[in-house]
């Protein structure tokens, strides 16, 4: 061993015992900070291990080379071994916690689409639905695309930005997948993202596996009119007592069949009667109707005893009350009805006063026809017309038959036509010329002014065809004024053309002629204008406008003439044929 002092201190350059102790330098002693190592020079071997708890910990060859082992078992109530992961995994799901499998994300849906289905035998837990478009938007869920009965039969509303959360719980089939939809009745701005979840529960027992006794069972209170009273210690029964009530309130189920004692529909029209059909659901009847205090039929009515009492003959139509009656027995009449007849129907034979027949169509659908066999008191077949008119044939005792009829009315405008089961129906009457321009309502119409004629040619098109205003044979040797044509109230008048044709020669000669609507010199349309030495057929245009009366249109409820001013002198006849072309507006 080797030491010295160094500035008072021990500096330690390799190793030596002391006091029971080795103390040994790891490095060369160049520093005071360099470190030692100090150990026990005792023997402290260990001769033997040993277990005090070996319900978790066990040990073997102990006093030699011991074994450790640790004890596991599954978790239970009092038990004292050690748990691995797997097994508490297996107790906790074994309570029947609820344990989210998977959840599922869709995004960016713009349409009615499905979202997914949910595994047989799981439950859908809760929905999702994040609104990103510009507006608050309405939301079904469904097993069908647009179905809502897991809504459940409510729209989800979702404001813009927003998620709005739905707790569904609803077990959807133990056997088979269900696919399941999201819809709305309009997307538009619409854009949506949805998660949703299916959850699967565990069946556990009672205290998370445990065994137990139950004690004391008490039952108490009521539903829907049914009650459950009495309490069990450690034998006994609960008693169920009451009437059961279910009202709209309480049912949620499907329309209830008729062989359980319902109809089979959920809704049905104002006044219509139910009706079986045979099979299941009972026939809501739309063509027998009762408001209350007329039953409606619409379609054949087949009655199988028309006597409306035990001393009722028949029932007849009486022409002079305007009314259906009938014939009681003593009453001086046999009365009856005998079926119905068509235009070569034999008459019946052994017959009685008052007796009656009902015309009907001919097989042909032909309604207007005169009888073969039915005559009246001039021995004059009669005639019938079923379009038009109600009609029976009653028979009088002295041998003839009485018609007896009222006309079927008719709405004003209105004309009849046939339908294709030979039935009558009102239709209106279209004029096809019509008083206004503002009546032009149907396609085929027309209406005229005096310059041009316009047609309904489409729902919303009309299309004007040009007229010529065309004045015979005017007098050209007397000053005198020639109506045009009269503008209508509202409406101005363009004049574009005048043309003059000569219908005599005369020469030398000369007159003047205008027009216009301005008074007595009707010229602020074609100033007065001198024509010279004319010859038969020759045409003159007539100048519209001068600098001094421009081109014009006439203001509204005012008259255009032709002036002639100045007449000719000439010996001939003079005449002229005057040529307009203008326009409405």
């Amino acid at each position: 061993m080797s030491q010295k002092i160094k500035n008072k201190q021990l500096i330690i350059t390799d190793t030596f015992d002391i006091g029971g102790y080795r103390i040994t330098n790891l490095a060369n002693p160049t520093e005071n900070t360099d470190a030692v190592t100090l150990q026990h020079l005792t023997d402290n071997s260990v001769s033997s291990v040993s277990s005090s708890t070996l319900s978790q910990l066990t040990v073997t060859n102990g006093s030699s080379t011991p074994e450790l082992s640790i004890v596991t078992g599954p978790v239970a109530n009092g038990g004292t071994a050690l748990s691995t992961g797997d097994q508490i995994y297996d107790f906790v799901t074994g309570l029947g916690y609820q344990t989210i499998i998977t959840l599922y994300s869709f995004t960016g849906i713009t349409s009615n689409e499905s979202i997914g289905y949910v595994p047989s035998g799981q439950t859908l837990g809760m929905v999702y639905v994040t609104n990103n478009g510009s507006v608050e938007g309405d939301f079904n869920l469904g097993t069908t695309s647009t179905g809502n009965e897991l809504s459940p039969y409510t729209p989800i509303t979702v404001g813009v930005g927003e998620t709005t959360s739905v707790t569904v719980n609803m077990r959807l089939s133990s056997t088979s997948d269900t696919t399941i939809y999201i819809s709305a009745d309009s997307w538009t701005n619409l854009d949506i993202d949805v998660e949703w979840a299916p959850i699967t529960y565990q069946n556990g027992e009672i205290g998370g596996g445990g065994g137990g006794t139950v004690t004391f069972v008490e039952g108490a209170g009521t539903v829907n009119g049914l009650s459950l009273s009495g309490a069990v210690y450690t034998a006994g029964s609960l008693t169920l007592g009451g009437t059961l009530a279910i009202n709209n309130a309480d049912w949620s189920g499907t329309d209830l069949s008729v062989e359980n004692g319902g109809t089979g529909l959920s809704t049905v029209a104002e006044n219509t009667i139910l009706t079986g059909n045979g099979t299941d659901a009972l026939t809501s009847e739309s063509n027998l109707t009762f408001d209350g205090s007329t039953l409606t039929v619409t379609g054949d009515l087949t009655v199988s005893n028309l006597p409306l009492s035990a001393t009722t003959h028949g029932v007849y139509y009486d022409s002079g009350t305007g009314e259906f009656s009938y014939e009681v027995a003593g009453s001086g009449g046999s009365g009856g009805f005998l079926g119905n007849v068509t235009k070569n129907t034999a008459e019946p034979s052994d017959l009685e006063g008052n007796q009656w027949v009902q015309p009907e169509p001919q097989p042909d659908g032909t309604f207007n026809y005169t009888f073969d066999n039915f005559d009246d008191i001039n021995s004059t077949a009669i005639n019938v017309n079923l379009s038009l008119e109600n009609v029976v044939l009653r028979y009088h005792a002295d041998g003839y038959w009485i018609k007896e009829s009222y006309n079927k009315p008719i709405t004003s405008g209105k004309t009849w036509v046939g339908t294709t089961n030979n039935e009558v129906q009102e239709m209106s009457v279209i004029e096809e010329w019509v008083t206004t321009e503002a009546g032009l309502s149907y396609i085929g119409q027309k209406f005229a002014y005096d310059t041009q004629t316009i047609f309904k040619t489409d729902f919303d098109e009309l299309t004007t065809l040009q007229n010529y205003i065309l004045i015979e044979d005017i007098n050209l040797k007397t000053v005198a004024n020639t109506l045009i044509a009269s503008i209508p109230s509202g409406k101005k008048m363009l004049i574009n053309r005048a043309k003059l044709i000569i219908l005599g020669s005369a020469s030398p000669t000369s007159f003047t002629v205008s027009i216009g609507d301005n008074g007595s010199s009707y010229n602020n349309i074609v100033s007065s204008s001198t024509i010279e030495d004319v010859i038969i057929d020759e045409t003159y245009d007539l100048q519209i406008g001068t600098l001094t009366y421009p081109r014009q249109s006439i203001a509204a409820d005012s008259s255009i003439y032709l002036r002639v001013s100045s007449a000719s002198t000439h010996e001939n006849d003079l005449t002229a044929h005057l040529l307009v072309e203008g326009f409405v507006y």
